[in-house]
Order: C-alpha cells, then structure tokens, then sequence
C-alpha cells in the first residue's frame, strides 16, 4: 500500500469528519478510522517519515520568513513605543 493511498484515506476521513454534522456516524467508527489510519502509517513507516522529513524541508522556508516577518515587526513595536515613552 503506497503512502498516497494513506493520505487519501486520511483526507477521505476528514472530509467525513467535516462533514459529519449532516449525517450520523457513530462514535465507534471514528474510533475504528482512525486506529486503521495509524496502522496504515505504522505499516508504511519508512515513507511516512520520509514524506515528513520532504515537506519539512519544503515548508521550512515559508514558516522561516514568516517567522522572521513577525519577530521583526515586534521589535519595531516596541522600539516605536519606547522611543514614545522617552
């Protein structure tokens, strides 16, 4: 079983989670989708861990400058208030 056949079935099971409130499922079953969602993980765990370590890699950039972006726009923040104190 390949690892897009898992993350279908993960984003299957969430668009049934979303769109629960229009239908019933019971309680049970959600438990049984998500314990045959870890299994499926845990059978493949070598190409879970490296879709992981490829999408870190990927997003790692974005959250970077993002990060970077607020941190920087705090410290001018407090450096217009102080500089307004004195």
């Amino acid at each position: 079983m390949s690892f897009t056949a898992i993350l279908s079935v993960g984003i299957l099971v969430f668009v049934v989670y979303k769109l629960a409130g229009k239908f019933h499922i019971p309680e049970a079953a959600w438990k049984y989708f998500g314990l045959f969602f870890l299994l499926c993980v845990a059978y493949n765990m070598k190409s879970s861990i490296e879709f992981v370590k490829h999408e870190m890699h990927e997003w790692w950039p974005i959250f970077y400058k993002a990060g970077s972006g607020i941190s920087e726009g705090i410290r001018d923040f407090i450096t217009h208030i102080s500089d307004k104190k004195e």
